[in-house]
């Protein structure tokens, strides 16, 4: 009514600012952590399930260790070696089979399950759960 006009411009602060790339890589990481926690596990075949390790057995060995001491005659940082015994793991050469790290056999079902990686997840998975930004927002971006 006056002839005066008032035009108010909000934008984020530009430290919360994001460029679509960085938008578009958090979606699918959000995507894959998502799948992730919905089917945490995957079926393998029994093959894969086990794998051959040798039997080891703890013995002890004498090391050298380095320590300083201060030697109060002389008033002087000294180095001294000593040697400490350490509990170390040798081989036997006897092998033995034993499930692989992460894999779980389950009674009920007589299936070996492991843990699902970001690679198990698919891209099908990723992109049904991504939404696309609007076209008018497209237009806009850098």
């Amino acid at each position: 009514m006056s002839g005066k006009q008032f035009t108010y411009v909000r934008d984020l602060p530009p430290e919360r600012r994001i460029d679509y790339s960085t938008w578009h890589s958090q979606q699918v990481e959000s995507m894959i952590a998502h799948a992730l926690s919905t089917v945490p596990e995957v079926e393998i075949p029994i093959t894969d399930a086990w794998e051959s390790v040798e039997k080891t057995v703890q013995v002890e060995q004498l090391q050298d260790q380095t320590v300083y001491e201060y030697d109060l005659d002389t008033e002087q940082v000294q180095q001294v070696t000593r040697q400490v015994p350490v509990m170390i793991a040798q081989g036997t050469g006897e092998y033995e089979r034993r499930l692989k790290s992460g894999v779980r056999f389950d009674e009920q079902t007589g299936k070996f399950y492991r843990t699902r990686t970001a690679a198990d997840v698919s891209d099908i998975e990723i992109s049904q759960g991504l939404s696309e930004l609007p076209q008018w927002v497209m237009d806009r971006l850098p």
